[in-house]
């Protein structure tokens, strides 16, 4: 199963990237195939559109969506929970499985 990582990023030191990080080793560990948003690097020639598109594109080819803390006040990630939920991928949750 893949599964696609969401969470805040914005306003977050590092883009929050420490915990997208924890996550993926914490899903990987768990036997799950993980897409990172939060490992790519962009650079100035990138905009939040051209993220949009890498991001949902690599959600669109997931089975699953994992959901950091804090995503609630995320609008990318809320954008992405619904897409989720929409194209019908399984929430995936570490701790009650």
């Amino acid at each position: 199963m893949r599964v696609y990582i969401s969470g805040p990023m914005t306003g977050y030191e590092d883009y929050n990237r420490p915990a997208f990080m924890e996550a993926e080793k914490d899903l990987t560990d768990a036997g799950y195939e993980v897409f990172n948003p939060g490992a790519i690097i962009v650079d100035e020639d990138f905009n939040l559109k051209n993220i949009a598109i890498i991001d949902l594109v690599s959600l669109c080819e997931c089975d699953g969506i994992y959901m950091l803390d804090g995503w609630e006040q995320s609008k990318g990630a809320r954008a992405e929970y619904a897409v989720a939920q929409w194209i019908g991928l399984r929430r995936v949750n570490l701790y009650d499985e």
